[in-house]
Parts: C-alpha cells; structure tokens; sequence
C-alpha cells in the first residue's frame, strides 16, 4: 500500500512538473502556444494571413505543438 502512495506521489509530482512545460509553436504571423498537460495556453496572430487560410493553419499548428511537447515529454520520461 505504501509504494502505490509512492507512486500516486510520483505521479503528482510529474503532473506538475509537466504543467511547466511550455512549447511554441510559430509559422505566418501565428503564434501557438501549449503546455505539458496538453492545454493550449495562448494563440497570437500577428499578420495578415486571409481568413481562408487562418483555420487551417491554426490547426495545423496546434496539432504540431502538442505532438512536439508529446515527443519531448516521452524523451525526458525515457531519462
């Protein structure tokens, strides 16, 4: 019983630890942010881009935000 409390502790622990991480991600005047929990933290768009691209951009960026904070998470969990 006790090692599950250690690990439940651990896990808390790492959840924090993980809610610090922050990843940028930028491409055309947009920027997204998210962090290690994957929850998106900020989105600045700072250029022109038409309304017909600005969706699929913004999708396209978060998606490659949260896969790259995914992969270096996974790195720091593999030591």
């Amino acid at each position: 019983m006790f090692e599950q409390l250690k690990d439940l502790k651990k896990a808390h622990e790492m959840q924090k630890a993980f809610a610090r991480e922050r990843h940028t991600v930028e491409e055309a005047g947009i920027k997204v942010t998210v962090n290690g929990n994957l929850k998106l933290e900020e989105i600045s768009i700072n250029s022109q881009i038409g309304q017909d691209e600005l969706g699929p951009t913004l999708v396209n960026l978060i998606n490659r935000a949260l896969q790259e904070i995914q992969q270096r998470l996974a790195r720091q969990l593999m030591g």
